[in-house]
């Protein structure tokens, strides 16, 4: 069986966006502390974005 990638261009965006170019880049901090809202928000629909382009939804009946 092969592997299930787990993350799609959708999380990985949202990690580039409060993660990556906060902490690497602009050396500003985690957004994920500063804004755990925003992230909770946009994280959820991450992960339902990238389930839904790999049609793991409509596979499973959900």
């Amino acid at each position: 069986m092969p592997a299930v990638p787990t993350w799609g261009k959708p999380c990985n965006r949202l990690h580039y966006d409060f993660i990556t170019w906060p902490l690497l880049i602009k050396k500003a901090g985690d957004l994920r502390q500063s804004k755990p809202d925003e992230y909770d928000r946009r994280l959820r629909k991450a992960i339902l974005d990238d389930m839904l382009a790999r049609n793991y939804l409509r596979l499973s009946g959900h």
